[in-house]
């Protein structure tokens, strides 16, 4: 069995220092918003081996919020350039290639990826979107990340800040 978490980031600035969307940080609303979804994932239970995030500003200052909830450190937050350059998939690859060795994984991204990534593991073609800082877990029966897909997965939590 493993355990999926899918997460957006919060809510961001709308500019950047440097004027590079890259670079755009959370904003004051976006740190409180992550700090309480975060605190009440870490509370679901189910636990946290490795965060892998976009490199990108405010998804990493995001993925660091879980990483202090879950109590992980430093060499378990990694990050992953796809999930920021990806605007037309859904990351299935991505989940596909995950580190064998870790049952329990968070990938912390942005819309509309992220979204699709988790409508993908519903086997729903919805088009919602996750409202910055929403988190979804799923319970995958695979024994490997390979072999992550719809018929397998099961949505055992949906947070965000509006809840």
């Amino acid at each position: 069995m493993r355990i999926l978490y899918v997460a957006r980031h919060a809510t961001a600035e709308s500019q950047s220092p440097t004027g590079a969307d890259f670079d755009r940080p959370l904003a004051l609303r976006g740190e409180i918003e992550i700090d309480g979804v975060a605190n009440r994932a870490a509370a679901l239970g189910l636990g946290l081996d490795l965060i892998v995030a976009s490199p990108a500003a405010r998804t990493l200052a995001t993925a660091s919020a879980y990483q202090r909830a879950f109590g992980l450190g430093e060499g378990q937050l990694k990050t992953a350039r796809s999930i920021y350059t990806d605007e037309t998939g859904h990351l299935a690859d991505l989940v596909h290639g995950l580190p064998a060795a870790c049952h329990r994984i968070m990938v912390v991204g942005h819309n509309p990826v992220i979204s699709r990534l988790a409508h993908w593991l519903e086997g729903d073609d919805a088009n919602a979107e996750f409202v910055p800082a929403t988190m979804a877990a799923y319970r995958i029966d695979a024994n490997a990340w390979g072999d992550v897909h719809p018929a397998l997965t099961r949505r055992i939590a949906l947070l965000s800040p509006l809840d």
